[in-house]
């Protein structure tokens, strides 16, 4: 509404004839207020007195054009829904939750990590934009819609992030997409055969001073890389060599060796898989 400035009295005279005159009804009508622009009325000075114009500026006068809660926080950059920070609290702010892999979802219902009615907007806004594979709805997402699941008391799990790292989604230029609230990777491998380098399957190794030969040929069902030591070639002496991983050995000779050995060096187990890493906590805003 407009600014009114009246006196408090207000005269029930009518007005006389002389119009040059102060009339009641002017006594009575709204006041003019003038003041300078880009100023608001307060008062700076201390204590109690006068009101003053204060200079608002534009970025003063932006706020107070603000009309809605949203627009305040877009003006300040201030977290809305959906948003995260990364904090060494184990207790969530006001208005936040804790990405802690448990379940949101209304009041009276069984979530983990928050039951109440102001988890309504989050839980909307993660049902629109993250998989049913990675924020699971109790029972599935229903054909209504977020709202109506929320509605109807259905958990929601939140993407999961404990002992995770961060991973921008999307798809990086010659990077594999990544779908919001995904989660993928292993903190521990075993390599299969199949990330192994190539190797030849088949070769010959011969020693120029022994008449006798040692054919390699591949061997699928055999793991690790093979040691062999064979006995009895040419004079008697030993001739030890190591074979790539996954090959075997055939000896071929007119006075072949009479024995021969081998065994896994590697123990097949998985290995770290985990890059250095920081442990902190990440925080939701409602």
């Amino acid at each position: 509404m407009t600014i009114e400035l009246k006196h408090k009295f207000q005269s029930a005279l009518g007005d006389g004839l002389d119009s040059s005159q102060v009339q009641p009804s002017n006594w009575n009508d709204d006041h003019n207020l003038t003041m300078a622009t880009g100023s608001v009325i307060g008062r700076s000075t201390a204590g109690a007195g006068a009101a003053e114009e204060l200079p608002a500026g534009a970025f003063g006068l932006s706020i107070l054009a603000t009309a809605t809660l949203a627009d305040l926080q877009a003006l300040f950059g201030t977290f809305s829904t959906g948003d995260a920070k990364l904090t060494f609290k184990n207790t969530a702010d006001a208005g936040w939750i804790l990405l802690d892999d448990g379940t949101i979802g209304k009041g009276g219902t069984s979530a983990t990590t928050r039951a109440n009615d102001d988890v309504q907007s989050l839980y909307v806004l993660i049902w629109d934009n993250v998989p049913d594979t990675y924020a699971p709805v109790t029972g599935g997402r229903g054909s209504s819609g977020a709202l109506a699941d929320f509605n109807a008391g259905k958990l929601m799990a939140m993407p999961k992030a404990l002992g995770r790292a961060l991973i921008i989604a999307g798809a990086g230029a010659g990077l594999t997409a990544r779908t919001l609230g995904a989660t993928f990777g292993e903190e521990k491998h075993i390599l299969t055969k199949a990330e192994l380098p190539a190797t030849p399957s088949t070769g010959t190794i011969s020693n120029g001073a022994i008449s006798n030969s040692v054919t390699v040929a591949g061997s699928p069902a055999m793991g690790g890389n093979q040691l062999f030591v064979v006995s009895g070639v040419g004079s008697g002496g030993w001739v030890p060599f190591c074979l790539p991983q996954g090959n075997n050995i055939v000896v071929t000779s007119s006075q072949a060796p009479s024995t021969f050995s081998g065994g896994n060096l590697g123990s097949g187990t998985a290995h770290e898989n985990t890059p250095a890493a920081l442990g902190i906590n990440i925080m939701v805003r409602l």
